[in-house]
């Protein structure tokens, strides 16, 4: 076993490592700011040097100010102790300045898969499409893309792929199959049937 005192220290460093004083471990979460709760969460998470860091949310609820500082820290612990990182979040503005590759996930499945740059510029599944263009610009002020229902239950999902119902390009086959996931494009994985050879004809 580990003596109190070396917890105590072990404690006491990672909290250091996330910018908090180590007196910050004898408080109240009531006692902390969001920051400040997220660090502590942060330091927690990384007390016994994970080979893999799992940021679910980290930044809900907090300031844009705030979410930057708690971005920030993630990516230092990252660089000090080498821990690959999966951030997952629904701020797309917030993943292109901190991550590598994306995951887009809808419903549970994964929609497709690519680096930020491809992401951004180069969208091909329908959802990704959205969500790329819900984001506000400054050319459109005021002005807001959305999409049209709601996401299904995970207790009663549709047939076939599971954005058909909302899909603005779907097709009749979209409620009856379900796509496999395909690079379509060098490293651009893609779970959607308008890039099936034998569904081409049919797009609208």
């Amino acid at each position: 076993g580990v003596s109190r005192s070396v917890m105590k220290e072990m404690a006491a460093e990672a909290l250091r490592a996330v910018d908090l004083d180590p007196k910050v471990g004898r408080s109240y979460p009531h006692e902390l700011s969001g920051g400040m709760k997220q660090r502590a969460c942060i330091a927690v998470s990384i007390a016994m040097n994970p080979k893999v860091i799992i940021a679910d949310e980290p930044t809900s609820a907090l300031d844009v100010v705030t979410q930057r500082q708690v971005m920030q820290t993630i990516r230092k612990i990252q660089d000090q102790i080498g821990s690959a990182v999966i951030l997952i979040g629904h701020d797309m503005g917030l993943m292109a300045q901190f991550v590598d590759r994306i995951a887009v996930m809808y419903a549970g499945r994964l929609m497709e898969l690519g680096s930020v740059r491809d992401i951004f510029t180069d969208a091909m599944h329908p959802y990704t499409q959205a969500l790329i263009s819900s984001l506000p610009g400054l050319e459109n002020r005021g002005v807001f893309h959305g999409l049209s229902g709601i996401t299904p239950s995970l207790l009663d999902l549709p047939s076939g792929c599971v954005f058909h119902t909302r899909c603005p390009q779907a097709m009749t086959v979209c409620s009856q199959r379900v796509p496999p996931l395909r690079e379509y494009k060098a490293d651009r994985p893609v779970a959607c049937l308008l890039y099936e050879e034998e569904y081409q004809q049919q797009q609208v």
